[in-house]
């Protein structure tokens, strides 16, 4: 941190616990028209929720799912999508991860 008098301090260190990612894909990537999200992971979810979004930080998918069942698909299109590279964030229970997905 530099104040405006151009001290400067270092901040604390701080650790961050991090906890094992869901195991999960979207297939096939590269895309073409339709994509298949897959989520096998052990134990009970109470939500699931997938965000896609495009470079500029737009959402253009947003895909919800409640108790879901184990292993989880679901197959949705992308064909409306311009080809590029999207992120996307799969959150499960009170986890987060993120992925690319590519579209032509």
């Amino acid at each position: 941190m530099v104040d405006r008098d151009h001290r400067f301090k270092y901040s604390p260190a701080v650790s961050i616990r991090v906890q094992e990612p869901a195991d999960w894909q979207l297939s096939p990537n590269p895309a073409t028209g339709k994509v298949s999200l897959l989520v096998d992971m052990a134990g009970e979810l109470p939500s699931l929720h997938l965000t896609i979004t495009n470079a500029q930080g737009a959402e253009v998918l947003s895909l919800t799912e409640r108790n879901p069942v184990l292993p989880y698909s679901k197959e949705f299109s992308v064909a409306h999508l311009p080809a590029g590279v999207y992120f996307c964030r799969l959150d499960v229970g009170v986890r987060s991860e993120f992925r690319r997905l590519v579209i032509r």
